[in-house]
């Protein structure tokens, strides 16, 4: 089973950014397989499709102005591994969720 995990960066935190994890259920073992570096990357949601994900950085400075951002990424769907595709300002500071709309074409961050 793999699954990623979000960390906030920074000041008020010590992780590194999004990490992919491996977990075998059968005999509990937990492995790290990669980490993608982000700022704060708080919260991931996926796009309906499995082919591109979505990161808050849950921040309150973004290319000099008050607000946070939003990392999408490509998804390999075999691995499970992230790859930065562009990162955009959230218009709001510190952003702490999003959600794909089912279409997949809309994404709401708050």
């Amino acid at each position: 089973m793999l699954f990623h995990v979000c960390s906030y960066t920074g000041a008020s935190g010590n992780g590194e950014g999004i990490t992919l994890c491996r977990l075998e259920p059968e005999s509990g073992r937990l492995e790290v397989l990669s980490t993608v570096a982000g700022p704060s990357p708080s919260w991931l949601t996926f796009a309906p499709d499995g082919r591109h994900a979505y990161a808050v950085n849950e921040i309150d400075d973004f290319g000099g102005a008050a607000q946070g951002a939003c990392t999408a990424y490509r998804v390999d769907r075999d691995s499970g591994a992230l790859t930065a595709l562009n990162t955009v300002g959230s218009g709001g500071t510190i952003p702490c969720h999003a959600s794909v709309h089912p279409g997949g074409r809309h994404l709401l961050v708050a």
